[in-house]
């Protein structure tokens, strides 16, 4: 059960990392 706990928490995390990435690109263009 931790393991898949574990790749949710991963996946959750790279995806909050790419709307991060997104909104930072989104930044610099302005």
């Amino acid at each position: 059960a931790e393991d898949l706990i574990q790749k949710l928490t991963d996946s959750t995390i790279k995806q909050i990392d790419a709307v991060l990435a997104e909104k930072e690109v989104d930044l610099m263009e302005v």
